[in-house]
């Protein structure tokens, strides 16, 4: 299920409100498929999106738990946005 151009959300759970968020940076859609299909298995809900500026928008909207990040991604790399995530005061908390 798409909420956005660009990202993808699966759930484990059937109530909103997860305490088991991961965001999933990565441009490999096959890659993203398995690691999101794990994910949930392992009862996380999880959101993949395919680019580190989108990636950028998402993480203080969606306060993951952890991010998976891929370094090699279109437009800003990956280093760029672990860099932004944990300079920014509301998200350097969030594991990358």
């Amino acid at each position: 299920m798409s909420t956005h151009p660009g990202t993808d959300f699966h759930s484990a759970n059937t109530h909103s409100g997860s305490d088991r968020r991961m965001l999933l940076v990565d441009d490999d859609p096959d890659m993203a498929a398995v690691l999101q299909e794990r994910l949930t298995v392992l009862g996380y809900d999880s959101m993949h999106v395919v680019d580190g500026e989108t990636a950028l928008v998402c993480v203080p909207l969606w306060r993951p738990h952890l991010v998976l990040l891929d370094i090699r991604l279109p437009g800003v790399d990956g280093l760029t946005v672990c860099s932004r995530i944990s300079d920014h005061p509301t998200t350097s908390s969030i594991p990358v």
